[in-house]
């Protein structure tokens, strides 16, 4: 019961905080800045209990233990979460390609998740029918998806 006593304390305290210094914010394009820093206080005071106390470890065993998620629905969500990904960068770039007026012939994108949970993009290929500054155009598509393609130029149609 103290737990929950404590918890509700930190909450109130950190609410009174997070309220005077939201009225002393200055305005302007800092406002954002010190706005999100304060979501991620009030954040923290929330989670901190459950992080401190070891509550996350016991959802995470709950989980396991009862089978909540399976093999096959994790693969699922791997599956869509590769092709989420990819479909995003074809939609970034093929928007870049278009805005210079070029024409692509091919994306070819090949993304896997290792076993620590990472994404990997192994490939990164567009082949366009011409392009004059190839160079420029790959930065630029870097720039909005951050990722640097291999560019193929392939003059037969």
């Amino acid at each position: 019961m103290d737990f929950f006593r404590e918890w509700a304390f930190s909450l109130c305290f950190a609410s009174v905080i997070g309220g005077i210094l939201n009225m002393m914010l200055p305005s302007g394009s800092n406002q954002k800045i010190f706005k999100t820093i304060l979501c991620m206080f009030f954040l923290c005071v929330i989670a901190g209990p459950i992080y401190e106390n070891n509550l996350t470890e016991n959802i995470f065993d709950f989980i396991k233990n009862n089978n909540l998620i399976t093999e096959d629905s994790e693969n699922e969500f791997n599956k869509n979460s590769l092709e989420y990904i990819e479909q995003r960068i074809k939609e970034d770039t093929t928007e870049i390609i278009k805005n210079e007026g070029l024409e692509i012939k091919d994306i070819l994108i090949k993304i896997n998740i290792l076993e620590n949970g990472s994404i990997d993009i192994d490939k990164f290929v567009l082949k366009l029918n011409h392009a004059e500054n190839a160079d420029k155009l790959a930065e630029t598509i870097k720039a909005k998806t951050g990722l640097l393609p291999e560019i193929i130029i392939s003059e037969d149609n």
